[in-house]
């Protein structure tokens, strides 16, 4: 759906951004590597939506800022 440089101008936009943004983005390596200097959390979500088969279920999400996110007890 995207391709590399959309997420090569958004790690570009964010870091424009003077207030806080946080993102919830799929765990992948090169969004990670990218967003190296950012905060970066592991989550699990759980997708309900979507019609195509193996597309509900838990899956691996990172939640990126650009402040430092409280730790979940």
């Amino acid at each position: 759906m995207f391709e590399p440089q959309d997420f090569d101008r958004l790690a570009a936009q964010l870091a424009k951004i003077k207030g806080r943004w946080l993102m919830s983005i799929n765990d992948v390596q090169e969004i990670r590597t990218l967003f190296k200097q950012s905060h970066i959390r592991d989550v699990t979500t759980c997708y309900t939506v979507g019609k195509k088969a193996g597309s509900r279920g838990a899956r691996a999400e990172l939640l990126i800022s650009n402040f430092a996110l409280p730790e979940v007890g």
